[in-house]
């Protein structure tokens, strides 16, 4: 099954401590409404479902 990315795209920034440490990014893709209720299982491990509370979301 192919299933194509969507938009919008979530991302978090958690910067290190002091000006020589790397930051840890978290993207959130959203899942198609037609899968949210089984969501495929992904096949890399540091991949993971992350279900959050309903939010109204405007794109422009």
């Amino acid at each position: 099954m192919k299933i194509a990315m969507t938009a919008p795209v979530l991302t978090e920034v958690y910067h290190g401590q002091g000006p020589d440490c790397e930051s840890n990014f978290t993207m959130r893709f959203m899942v198609p409404f037609a899968l949210q209720a089984n969501p495929p299982a992904p096949l890399d491990p540091t991949v993971f479902i992350d279900r959050q509370p309903a939010i109204t979301v405007a794109v422009r």
